[in-house]
C-alpha cells in the first residue's frame, strides 16, 4: 500500500513538471541565438514566431 502511494505522488509530481506554463511561454530561451529567435522546443534551431503575421514566404534557394 505504501509503496502504491509512494508511486502515484510520483506520477503526480512527473505530470506537473512537464505541464506547460505561462511563466515558460514569457520566458524565450534561446541559448546562443539573437535576443530576436526563440529555440522553444531546445533542439538547437531557431523556431517560427508565434505570430504569423511575422512569418516570411522567401524564393528559392539555389546551392551549386
Amino acid at each position: 500500500m505504501k509503496s502504491t502511494v509512494i508511486a502515484l505522488f510520483a506520477a503526480f509530481g512527473l505530470a506537473i513538471s512537464f505541464a506547460p506554463s505561462n511563466a515558460h511561454a514569457e520566458d524565450c530561451p534561446r541559448g546562443f541565438l539573437d535576443k530576436g529567435y526563440c529555440d522553444r522546443d531546445n533542439e538547437l534551431v531557431a523556431d517560427l514566431p508565434l505570430d504569423q503575421s511575422k512569418w516570411i514566404d522567401p524564393s528559392t534557394i539555389i546551392f551549386s
